[in-house]
């Protein structure tokens, strides 16, 4: 029978004295048998976190699967049956397998059966068979590894359900763009991406959700003009400098605009923001005119702006902006707030209070 890697009776005691307090964190294991699988199953906390274990029989996997928090961290695994895949893939919650390098078709199979977040960062390479089968998970699906995706592979994740992240794609064809902005309601990550052909933009442009691609330096207006008709979230954080006409068009686009890596705005630039529907992250600013600042004071959903950043005078007028005053303790020149993957986050903190407390 395994055994697990305690090396005194005191640990176990402790360990179990975690099961029972609702403690999650396992990641000193290496291997566990059945009988402990089946206890650590049982635990009351949210997330299980069993990182260090290098191996799993298939019973074992099969009571970890019935565990019912919200969070089971496997990452430690750098192998996978298919037996174990198969139960694994019954469990209900975020599941993490970052450290798999490699998966088989059927392994893909099981796993497309999960229901919630599936972690497989460690995939350096995907073949169109396994994206095939893993195009039918339902949930958000990490790929960090992948650089590179065929256009077939692309075409199997058209109807994938649930946030699809590729941080590390260098390069996306027009007809992979046109592709992955087929899923609906959902967020896309390619922050990877350096660059973007107006053809390409054009077609991300038909993707409905959050769309980050805060990776591009530069950014054409006729590409503007594409991202400008997207719906939903939209990451820009990248690009430093924007051309009038290019800003001009991206204030149609509809949803939170991230915009935290210009420095500079014109005032024709701050006029046509104004108009912009959704949330507006500026952060980047350090050089705003009086008057760009009392057109931006016009913007009517949220407004991120540094005001330590920017010049007194553009600082004093932005901090009347209703942004400023609605959560508490945000009514000094300190306060800023910002926006991730489409869902707001608020900072909010006061020079005076950080002095008094120290």
């Amino acid at each position: 029978m395994e055994t697990p890697d305690l090396t005194t009776a005191g640990e176990l005691k402790q360990m179990l004295k975690q099961m029972l307090e609702g403690a999650g964190d396992f990641s000193r294991l290496k291997r566990i048998d059945s009988h402990l699988a089946q206890a650590l199953a049982t635990t009351a906390a949210s997330w299980l976190d069993l990182s260090g274990v290098v191996e799993l029989s298939e019973t074992a996997a099969q009571y970890i699967a019935g565990y019912k928090g919200e969070s089971l961290d496997l990452s430690g695994l750098v192998e996978l049956t298919d037996g174990v895949a198969k139960f694994l893939a019954t469990y209900r919650g975020a599941l993490y397998l970052s450290g798999l390098t490699s998966l088989s078709p059927i392994s893909a199979k099981y796993l497309a059966s999960h229901v919630g977040y599936l972690d497989l960062s460690g995939l350096v390479s995907i073949t169109d068979e396994i994206v095939l089968q893993l195009s039918g998970h339902c949930g958000g699906l990490c790929l960090a590894g992948v650089t590179e995706l065929s256009e077939q592979a692309a075409k199997g994740f058209e109807y994938h359900q649930g946030a699809l992240e590729l941080p590390a794609l260098k390069s996306l064809s027009e007809s992979a763009a046109k592709c992955l902005a087929k899923q609906d309601n959902s967020v896309l990550e390619l922050p990877g991406l350096e660059a973007l052909s107006d053809t390409a933009a054009k077609e991300l442009s038909a993707h409905n959700g959050f769309l980050n691609l805060s990776g591009l330096r530069e950014l054409s207006d006729a590409a503007a003009e594409y991202l400008g008709q997207h719906e939903g979230g939209l990451d820009l954080d990248g690009i430093t400098e924007l051309t009038e006409a290019a800003v001009t068009a991206l204030s149609y686009q509809r949803g939170p605009l991230k915009l935290a890596g210009l420095g500079r705005l014109t005032d024709r630039g701050a006029e046509a923001l104004a108009r912009h529907k959704g949330d507006l992250d500026l952060l980047g600013l350090t050089d705003l005119s009086d008057a760009a600042a009392k057109h931006l004071l016009r913007h009517g959903d949220d407004l991120f702006v540094n005001l330590d950043g920017i010049p007194n005078s553009a600082a004093a007028i932005l901090g009347t902006h209703p942004t400023f005053s609605k959560y508490e303790g945000a009514d000094s020149a300190g306060s800023v707030a910002m926006f991730v993957d489409g869902e707001t986050i608020t900072v909010v903190y006061n020079e005076e209070d950080d002095d008094e407390t120290g």
